[in-house]
């Protein structure tokens, strides 16, 4: 009995000891758990801040945005190009920045990007807005000529081209903070802090331990992953206020516009002038472009007349379209948006 009873008094100091290190360490997770959502709460009041001291507290998924890109005006729906959450495309039309952002002379947001590469990207996260999880994973090409513009374009906004896997959507959402921290808090849920009365066998305990460690291991990966989520949109912020820096208003003066061998671009001087010593950086700088721009009349500004009278100079123009424009009285504006499968229709 003696032997018995010290047994016994053995099991009840281990399971205290268990149970003490279960509670202990529920109690550390509880606090990590908390530690992290008060970050979260905190960088999303930062947001907030943002929003109404630099842009827009009243945006919708729904809304309609005009963009200037490299000088073709592109309509997109803010859904759309906010799909891809912590790009800096996102950033850009989250609403946050609205009054900093660089717009043309007709309030268009204006981007100095490629505008065919732009549009490919509009219309692939269009596309994955749009698709189900399989077609999703499906490849995804452009044409061999702006592949390599493309992909330096998506990485300049921040944008993921997912290729394959289907599961990436998935593993994106298992990073998400809010359901990591959901499933943390039933996996403790599911673990057990005290005996139930139940009978059981020492298979069935041994089980039953067993799921209590899992539960515990899989709640502290559940952790770690918001804690990198938490890293990861720390991270995404500091960027946003650099991008948005880049492509913050400056001088009207820096848009400039005009005809390269019959396409019309748009884009900024500080471009035209990366090569110090150039012949471009000499013929933008700030002492010779005024000179220059005094008696240049933009695009924009064109009567149908001068498009017309442009237009007659491009070979690549037929005549009935020529007449279109001068029947139809095209306006410089007009002639800008135009977009590219409207000018397929016309047989340019």
């Amino acid at each position: 009995m003696e032997n018995l009873k010290r047994q016994q008094e053995a099991r009840a100091q281990m399971w205290e000891e268990h149970t003490s290190a279960y509670e202990e360490k529920a109690r550390m997770f509880d606090k990590e758990l908390e530690d992290i959502s008060k970050e979260f709460e905190h960088l999303e009041n930062e947001k907030m801040k943002l929003a109404e001291e630099y842009g827009d507290t009243n945006v919708d998924d729904d809304d309609f945005i005009h963009i200037n890109a490299g000088g073709r005006v592109v309509t997109a729906n803010r859904g759309t190009l906010t799909y891809q959450k912590g790009t800096m495309l996102e950033a850009l039309f989250s609403g946050r920045w609205e009054k900093k952002i660089q717009h043309d002379e007709y309030g268009h947001i204006f981007l100095d990007v490629n505008p065919t590469c732009f549009q490919e990207v509009i219309n692939y996260l269009s596309e994955m807005r749009y698709s189900s999880e399989e077609k999703k994973s499906q490849c995804w090409h452009t044409g061999e000529k702006v592949d390599l513009l493309l992909t330096h374009t998506m990485s300049y906004l921040g944008v993921n081209h997912i290729m394959s896997s289907p599961d990436i959507s998935q593993v994106r959402n298992a990073t998400n903070y809010e359901r990591a921290a959901k499933r943390a808090k039933r996996a403790k849920k599911a673990s057990p802090t005290k005996a139930t009365g139940v009978s059981t066998t020492l298979d069935n305990l041994c089980s039953t331990f067993q799921n209590v460690t899992n539960s515990l291991s899989q709640e502290e990966k559940l952790l770690n992953t918001a804690k990198e989520e938490l890293q990861r949109v720390k991270r995404n912020l500091e960027k946003e206020q650099d991008f948005i820096q880049r492509v913050s208003a400056q001088s009207p003066n820096d848009i400039v516009s005009f005809d390269v061998k019959g396409t019309l671009m748009t884009t900024k001087r500080s471009t035209l002038r990366i090569f110090k010593g150039s012949p471009l950086e000499r013929q933008f700088d700030d002492a010779t472009w005024p000179n220059q721009n005094t008696n240049v009349t933009s695009v924009k500004q064109w009567s149908y007349e001068q498009v017309v009278d442009w237009a007659k100079h491009q070979a690549e123009i037929p005549d009935e379209v020529v007449g279109l424009f001068e029947e139809n009285k095209v306006t410089g504006l007009e002639l800008l948006a135009f977009g590219r499968e409207d000018l397929k229709e016309l047989g340019i």
